[in-house]
């Protein structure tokens, strides 16, 4: 039991009262999802991608089969998109809602659920370090490029979601070492790489880190990334055989090799910089903002990081774990880019979830650091 003027113990096993009611997050996830009804009151955005999940959805519900009928005029098997948002929209239709309400009213509840899984991943303890949760809640509630992503009929809201909960899952599964956590943290990877095949690349990062984080045995963690791996690369792997054998290809995509060009990189950097500045203000000098933020925050992690027999905190954990899938989800856009996909050209709609998953891992690190410091001075006056 800590004292009065003593931070949480955040270490494995140890249990933190929250010092802040559940209420803020309750009514930072609801003022979110009021928001986001708020702003597609006239109708949710339809792309051309749009279109294809919509009329997939449709099929789906009436026939029974991941199909649509917009290529060909006659039903053709979908193989370039993967099933899960369609498939959810084909849920909520069943019950009785029309189509387009149930994109509205689902990515609504979306944003909702990705603002309260970011403040409750962040642990909290003392008074001010549990507000470090809310302070990233809010970065990721007020983001206009995700909400702009949720006002659209696009998958990236269902896999960011899915995504969050893997991650905060996984980063529990990591310090508590329990199968639990990282049974559901796989299930809920293999669901967001059936919702955007891009997944694989924050799969790859959520088996990297459990390589390198946590103070298990080396042979432990190997275990636990090959039963992650398997557990999550399930999903997929049925749904590319589906594919292979009623369409007659994987994900409709053939592997040629076509370089970045100087347009492609131009638009991660106005991309980034619509992260920390408005669109008045210099690209340049927004672009470079991040990239030294990011700098130091990598920085920070590497010198923080838990030497031979020290604890591992939550919340290190957890800025590590986010920073680590940012890094291989960047790396697997910019692969497919050049190796496979041309028109996957990393943009302010594919990089919205990294600046999430960045916002909440550096508000994690400081989080870890204001620990770090409190138990400092503690130690100092006991």
């Amino acid at each position: 039991m800590t004292g009065a003027g003593e931070p949480a113990d955040l270490t494995p096993g140890a249990v933190a009262r929250p010092a802040l009611p559940i209420a803020p997050i309750v009514l930072l996830a609801v003022g979110a999802c009021a928001a986001m009804l708020v702003a597609t009151w006239r109708g949710i955005g339809v792309t051309s991608d749009s279109v294809v999940y919509l009329d997939a959805a449709r099929y789906l519900a009436r026939e029974g089969g991941f199909r649509s009928e917009i290529f060909s005029g006659t039903p053709q098997p979908i193989t370039h998109f993967p099933p899960g948002y369609s498939a959810s929209l084909a849920f909520l239709t069943r019950g009785g809602l029309d189509l387009l309400f149930a994109a509205r009213a689902l990515n609504a509840l979306l944003i909702a659920a990705s603002v309260a899984m970011v403040c409750l991943a962040v642990p909290g303890g003392a008074l001010k370090l549990s507000r470090f949760g809310l302070v990233a809640g809010l970065l990721v509630a007020t983001s206009c490029d995700l909400l702009v992503l949720h006002a659209m009929a696009w998958s990236e809201p269902l896999f960011l979601a899915l995504t969050m909960a893997g991650i905060w899952c996984l980063a529990s599964a990591i310090t508590s070492e329990r199968e639990l956590p990282l049974a559901a943290a796989a299930l809920a990877m293999g669901l967001a790489t059936i919702t955007r095949y891009v997944g694989l690349g924050t799969m790859a990062g959520a088996g990297a880190a459990l390589l390198v984080l946590g103070s298990g045995s080396l042979r432990m963690r190997i275990r636990r990334t090959v039963v992650f791996t398997c557990i999550a690369m399930l999903p997929l792997v049925l749904w590319l055989l589906r594919n292979v054998r009623q369409g007659g290809s994987a994900t409709n995509r053939a592997l040629t090799v076509h370089p970045p060009t100087l347009q492609d990189l131009q638009g991660i950097v106005f991309a980034t910089a619509d992260w920390v500045l408005p669109e008045a203000a210099p690209v340049l000098l927004g672009f470079a903002l991040v990239v030294v933020v990011v700098l130091v925050h990598v920085a920070a992690l590497w010198v923080r990081r838990p030497r031979s027999g020290e604890a591992w905190t939550s919340a290190y954990v957890l800025a590590s774990l986010l920073t680590i899938i940012s890094a291989t989800y960047i790396a697997f856009l910019l692969a497919s880019l050049t190796f496979i996909d041309a028109a996957n050209v990393p943009d302010t709609r594919l990089l919205a979830p990294v600046f999430c998953w960045l916002a909440t891992a550096i508000v994690a690190a400081a989080a870890d650091a204001h620990r770090a410091g409190r138990l400092a001075r503690s130690w100092r006056y006991a």
